[in-house]
């Protein structure tokens, strides 16, 4: 094998095409590192918002928004006598309200919130909610979860508490925080279930919500059959969040398509790169083959030289997303996700970097060595 001395020495002649490569392979392993946790963390945020053991009881024909849904205040009672739904000191069941609503704060700002009317109850079929501080809302007052902010594009500050908004012209005043770490719930505004029926101007709730056992889930499903009068439908909350993150799959199709076409992109970019380095140095690596190593020996010195160039991008890479992008909050409409960088995204990101330094260097360097010796020695 040739020297490894010669192959990082390499790197020095032509710092401008190097550097070409190490920028091409950085821009591709970080849009994929970015799709990889855009995609995870996705899942992670929707899938963690809801509960296996909860149902939800909503209109038939809204199974998939319960905003549209609109079910009657006897649902509650029914729902509760069911068997199988946790009892405890009182039945676990939610009777809340979902709705988006404009929102204004005293500094002139406007967003679009996703509001939850709800009632104490709301907390232990909802168990991975905390209050962070202040108190349970009442009427006139709201809970604002921990990035909320974030999901309406305002400091901190204006959601602190204490402070009063405007939610669909109504003046709401924020008595507490609440936090449930990866889930929809922290981009959420709740407030007292009365309010927000009449700052909705609706007679009925959106949905109820109840927590089960055992068989409890077929019963409640049995329960809507039946109950056609009430014209409900029972629907597992992890499945109507699985289907909430089908619904942004197109979001992460046309991320992952990004990443390719960079990709594909940097690919051909980093074959005329090396095409050319390679090329200016086929009397060179004539020279090599003269002195008695072979053609398979200078082919690997130059698959190393191209792997070294791309894992110094990989590793910038690497570096940006862990110590820069790791946190990081996005806001959709179907939350505010915070973005991870897992081990398994790392070694994709990894194997990414390798990837492009093994393609992109294999074909113009076998191309350069395929030239017969006496042409090669003779050449300028």
């Amino acid at each position: 094998m040739l020297p490894f001395f010669y192959t990082v020495k390499n790197l020095q002649r032509e710092p401008g095409r190097t550097v070409q490569i190490i920028l091409g392979a950085f821009a591709v392993v970080l849009l994929v590192m970015l799709s990889l946790s855009f995609d995870s963390s996705m899942n992670r945020m929707l899938g963690s918002t809801g509960n296996p053991n909860n149902v939800i009881l909503l209109s038939t024909g809204s199974t998939e928004s319960l905003q549209r849904s609109s079910i009657p205040g006897e649902a509650t009672t029914v729902a509760a006598a069911t068997p199988g739904v946790v009892k405890g000191d009182r039945p676990r069941v939610s009777t809340e309200v979902h709705c988006m609503t404009p929102v204004i704060f005293p500094n002139g700002q406007k967003g679009r919130a996703y509001i939850r009317g709800i009632g104490p109850e709301a907390f232990t079929v909802h168990d991975t909610v905390r209050l962070t501080d202040g108190r349970l809302p009442k009427p006139g007052e709201i809970l604002v979860g921990e990035l909320t902010y974030h999901a309406l594009g305002v400091d901190k500050a204006d959601v602190a508490l204490g402070k009063t908004i405007t939610l669909g012209g109504a003046k709401f005043r924020i008595s507490g925080h609440f936090a449930a770490p990866n889930t929809r719930y922290e981009s959420e505004i709740w407030g007292d279930r009365s309010d927000i029926l009449a700052l909705t101007k609706r007679e009925n709730p959106s949905c109820v919500i109840a927590t089960t056992e055992g068989k409890g889930a077929k019963a409640l499903q049995n329960m809507a059959f039946r109950r056609s009068d009430l014209e409900l439908a029972a629907v597992s909350e992890t499945k109507y969040y699985e289907d909430l993150a089908k619904f942004f799959g197109p979001i992460v199709t046309i991320t992952w398509l990004s990443a390719l076409l960079v990709a594909i992109g940097a690919l051909f970019g980093g074959f005329n790169t090396l095409y050319a380095a390679f090329g200016s140095r086929t009397r060179e690596l004539a020279a090599l083959q003269a002195m008695g190593f072979t053609r398979m020996n200078i082919f690997c010195s130059l698959l190393i030289e191209a792997l070294l160039s791309c894992m110094l991008g990989t590793l910038l890479a690497c570096v940006l997303c862990v110590f820069v992008f790791s946190d990081a909050t996005i806001s959709l409409s179907a939350g505010t996700l915070t973005l991870h960088f897992d081990a398994a995204t790392l070694i994709y990101g990894m194997l990414t970097g390798v990837g492009l330094g093994l393609i992109g260097a294999a074909l113009p360097a076998w191309s350069c060595l395929r030239v017969p010796l006496p042409t090669a020695l003779r050449s300028i």
